[in-house]
């Protein structure tokens, strides 16, 4: 391995005191951890038990002194290190230039965070690098001429005096006044009392400080490209006469584990992103898409003005599904989107000078009819899928294909790239330019067009608004010339990494969010009598595509009563009698694909083997290739154990016995990952893990409360019981093939139509019937009473009492005007996240809003426009703060939202927003309205929650008194208004 010698990366400040070392961690095996080590480097490791690294005072948030002790990323990396190798580390504190001399004279052994520049070489070896910086330009907020180091020349940079790229700027663009100082703190203050125009520093050093110093009128304008500087990474500089450490020292790093560097990452990194952290996890956000994330809060998105479902705009209002959508993932991410609508699709040509003249980072509606335009890189899912349609008067003109238009008049709009294709293939169609879809639906209505073309939704959605008669819409399923397409998301080129982030956030939408959508945007009459689909109210497009599907495969457990079976060929079970609705309802055969396991069901959808899975748990591994309905079964998941174990009143706490789970089942899996404690086997079936609890191999088995009351009624009577309940309760879906959205639309409208009441009479039918031949089923009732199903019953009255009074639950703590919280319930997380501050310190902010003149609405339009006032700002609200964010009605007309781990700076920024989304949104019958914002930050456990509910409401006070519809913070005694 080649050593290499460079120099190091620090901000100098002066330490508090003297440079004594401070003992940590110590490792309990002395050979090296597993490593594979040489006899000489073991000889090494007894030789220097102790090992001395260095700890700079101030480069937070990787290497930094405070509270008497070395804390950052990089110390606790070294000490992962250290722990590997078997050894003991002795920390050295004290400023950059006293480091570096100490590793000269060998008074320390090791120096870290570091790059690879300098005069370090002459003394030291380097180790590969161990973690990536980025470093970003810092302005005051608003600043914004500043976005390159091109944009420096002839202004003030403020930068440490001893950080190597100060220098390395300072040769390479003397155009720019460099500003030394001694520390990145004090260049940040620089900046932000205007003595500089700008700083270079590392992204989590600035945001470390940001919330350290209350510096709130600065931010991150850019990330800093500097043009010639390649080192970015870290790395450890090892005193040149320890080449074996050196050696044995990098061993450690590539033995560390990927998962420990993400611990590290998200102990010191992620708190500084922006984003919430279990948000990111679910959606597997990386490093360095959290770091995108909070470079770039705000996303500008070009839609269309005029293409209604899909996009346009109401009043002042973005409106329809694509940019309903758009906000679903933005809330997810943490991002606010800035819209840019305009009138037409941009051109090809076009593309790339539009997107850089407006500063567009995305393009919200793409239709790749001929692939991917350029400049653009398209989003692997789309949000919804489309097909083109013909328009005609009543049913007797009415045209099924454009073969049947030859020689007629074709109305179309101009501009749109069925044209080109419409001339291409059709030269004997007469096309009928028109300057919109509504002129073009017209033109036929008036007789100047035989027929109309355009996307199907939007004729709907004229036709339904402007209640045009006597016109029929049929849609062109199957055409070759114009298939069904699917609309995407189209970013920026040179933006990839914006493009993985959306893909994650799309992978994880649930099909209920995505459902609340199509049904709001996309709602019609139901399909003609005689068509399929009677039963469910079905689009034109759904049906006719269902029609020519002609049938829908499944696939099933095919050993899981009563859940379902498969026996002697054919489907039997709950499942099975759901199975049995969705035929009728839809009016389509759904047939049977058998198979030998669950495994096997799994992978024969994997295949498209079938088209369905029928009892399906929604994992990210399944997404890949499933979609998933809306649930039609909640089962609640039990622990069956030998009749004499003792009942289990908590199952988390049993950690020497071992559990069945079968092989395959998804629930499985998310038992160990919430459990880890729990010993967690495989077997085979329901039988083969009951059967090993009956002979003891296990303590006992893990499955749903109808699949183990129905195994121990039928086979296990006297021997086996039903010892206890998890929390989890198992939400079953139809896993449906993803590459056939309209096969998920049409099962999750037939889902939807099965009423409670059948949902009931299914279950009560297969639990309470055994289902062998030739029982005595009154004599064993009697049996059971005695010992089993008393237990089944109470244990499921247990439960649905249970599902009642969390109803009852929601009701109590929920506002019923605009089903938000209530004071009731803001009070109680209010008072848990101050006992929370208590624990671990984490401050918090809480946003107070109030309607402006919301009583002129009352007295001008009625209680009821004041309570659809009421309803709208809180749905305004809701979707534009982050899902950790908690929003409740205080009272009357306002609105209190609690932001966990949330620092006055970034509250005062949501609060900002809400201000704008607010006063740009026209509410039905009144109008404009605005609002104004208190913000106050709770950082102090002697002020009690009244005292932060006086000092927000104080900031209030002052926002409407400094005028209304503006945003005021309590901070010091201070109030500070947001211009």
């Amino acid at each position: 391995m080649a050593q290499q010698r460079e120099g190091c990366a620090h901000e100098g400040e002066a330490a508090p005191g003297s440079s004594a070392g401070v003992p940590v961690e110590t490792s309990s095996d002395p050979d090296g951890s597993g490593l594979l080590l040489t006899p000489e480097e073991k000889d090494f490791i007894r030789q220097h038990p102790v090992i001395r690294i260095s700890n700079q005072i101030s480069r937070p948030p990787y290497d930094f002194y405070e509270d008497g002790e070395a804390q950052g990323f990089s110390i606790d990396y070294l000490r992962l290190l250290a722990k590997i190798i078997g050894v003991q580390v002795q920390v050295i504190s004290g400023d950059w230039d006293r480091l570096v001399e100490r590793l000269q004279k060998r008074e320390i052994d090791l120096l870290h965070t570091c790059h690879i520049t300098g005069d370090l070489h002459q003394f030291s070896y380097f180790t590969t690098g161990y973690y990536s910086i980025r470093y970003m330009i810092v302005t005051q907020f608003t600043n914004n001429t500043i976005r390159s180091l091109d944009d420096l020349e002839g202004k003030i940079l403020a930068m440490p005096a001893s950080l190597p790229l100060t220098t390395f700027i300072r040769e390479s663009y003397p155009g720019i006044r460099i500003l030394e100082m001694r520390s990145t703190g004090e260049a940040m203050e620089a900046v932000a009392y205007g003595r500089a125009d700008a700083l270079i520093e590392d992204f989590f050093t600035v945001n470390y400080l940001f919330e350290k110093l209350l510096l709130t009128n600065l931010k991150i304008a850019a990330r800093a490209e500097v043009s010639g500087w390649e080192s970015s990474d870290l790395y450890i500089a090892v005193r040149d006469d320890w080449s074996l450490f050196h050696s044995l020292l990098q061993k450690a790093m590539d033995a560390v584990p990927d998962e420990a560097m993400q611990q590290l990452s998200r102990k010191w990194l992620s708190r500084f992103m922006g984003v919430d952290h279990q948000a990111s996890v679910k959606l597997a956000l990386t490093d360095e898409d959290l770091v995108f994330l909070k470079e770039h809060p705000t996303v500008r998105v070009l839609t269309r003005k005029n293409f209604p479902p899909f996009s346009f705009v109401r009043g002042s209002e973005v409106s329809g599904y694509v940019n309903d959508y758009l906000r679903l993932l933005a809330s997810k991410l943490g991002l606010v989107l800035d819209f840019v609508p305009q009138e037409e699709p941009v051109e090809s040509e076009r593309m790339a000078p539009q997107l850089s003249e407006q500063g567009i980072d995305m393009v919200g509606l793409v239709e790749p009819l001929d692939g991917s335009p350029p400049d653009l890189l398209l989003t692997d899912r789309g949000m919804v899928n489309t097909v083109s349609s013909l328009l005609s008067r009543g049913s007797r003109d009415r045209f099924s294909d454009l073969e049947s238009l030859r020689g007629k008049v074709l109305a179309v709009v101009r501009g749109t790239p069925f044209v080109a294709r419409l001339r291409e293939r059709f030269s004997d169609i007469n096309l009928l330019l028109t300057d919109n879809t509504i002129m073009s639906m017209q033109s036929v209505l008036s007789g100047r067009a035989d027929a109309a073309f355009d996307n199907y939704a939007v004729f709907n959605y004229y036709m339904e608004e402007y209640f045009f008669q006597d016109l029929v819409i049929t849609p062109l399923v199957g055409d070759a010339l114009f298939p069904e397409t699917t609309l995407r998301i189209g970013v920026r080129e040179d933006l990839s990494q914006l493009k993985t982030i959306f893909d994650q956030a799309m992978a994880q939408l649930s099909s209920e969010e995505i459902l609340r959508l199509q049904d709001r945007w996309f709602r019609e009459t139901a399909a003609r009598e005689g068509d399929v689909g009677k039963q469910v109210s079905l689009t034109t497009i759904e049906s006719s595509w269902l029609k020519n599907k002609g049938s829908i495969s499944m696939c099933i457990d095919p050993d899981r009563m009563p859940l379902e079976r498969m026996e002697e060929g054919h489907h039997i079970g709950i499942a099975a009698d759901y199975v049995e609705i969705f035929q009728k309802e839809l009016g389509i055969p759904i047939q049977l694909v058998p198979t030998t396991s669950w495994s096997q069901s799994i992978e024969f959808a994997r295949k498209r083997k079938c088209d369905i899975l029928t009892l399906a748990l929604e994992t990210p591994e399944r997404r890949e290739f499933l979609d998933f309905t809306i649930p039609y079964l909640n089962l609640p998941l039990v622990l069956a154990t030998r009749t004499e174990e003792l009942f289990v009143p908590d199952i988390t706490a049993i950690h020497d016995r071992k559990f069945g789970v079968v092989r395959g089942y998804a629930f499985g899996k998310s038992l160990r990952d919430r459990y880890p404690e729990m010993q967690i086997v495989d077997v085979k079936s329901v039988a083969d893990g009951l059967d090993q609890v009956q002979q003891g191999q296990l303590y006992g088995f893990i499955d749903t409360l109808p699949t183990i009351g129905y195994a121990i009624q039928n086979q296990y009577v006297g021997t086996l019981k039903i010892a206890g309940k998890f929390d989890e309760t198992l939400e079953l879906k139809l896993g449906v093939r993803n590459d056939e959205p309209l096969l998920l639309s049409v099962l999750n409208k037939a889902v939807a139509t099965i009423a409670p009441e059948r949902q009931q009479q299914i279950l009560n039918r297969w639990i309470s019937v055994k289902y062998e031949k030739g029982i005595d089923y009154k004599l064993l009732w009697k049996i059971l009473s005695g010992i089993g199903v008393v237990g089944l019953f109470l244990l499921y009255r247990y439960w649905a009492l249970n599902k009642y009074n969390h109803k009852l639950e929601v009701l109590s703590v929920t506002d019923r005007l605009t089903q938000v919280y209530n004071r009731l319930k803001l009070d109680d997380i209010l008072n848990a996240q101050l006992a929370f501050f208590k624990r671990s310190h984490q401050v918090f902010s809480v946003i107070l809003v109030d309607i402006d003149y919301f009583k002129k609405v009352n007295d001008s339009y009625g209680h009821l426009a004041g309570d659809e006032v009421l309803v709208g700002f809180a749905r305004i609200i809701g979707r534009t703060i982050r899902t950790t964010d908690i929003l409740g009605r205080w009272g009357g007309e306002e609105f209190l939202i609690i932001c966990p781990d949330t620092d006055l700076k970034g509250a005062m920024t949501l609060a900002e927003v809400l201000r704008r989304e607010i006063s740009e949104h026209e509410f039905p019958e009144v109008g404009h309205m605005t609002a104004s914002f208190g913000v106050a930050e709770y950082n102090d456990e002697e002020c009690t929650g009244k005292d932060l509910i006086q000092q927000v409401d104080q900031a209030l006070y002052a926002a409407k008194e400094g005028g209304r519809n503006q945003v005021r913070q309590y901070r010091h005694k201070r109030l500070v208004r947001v211009v």
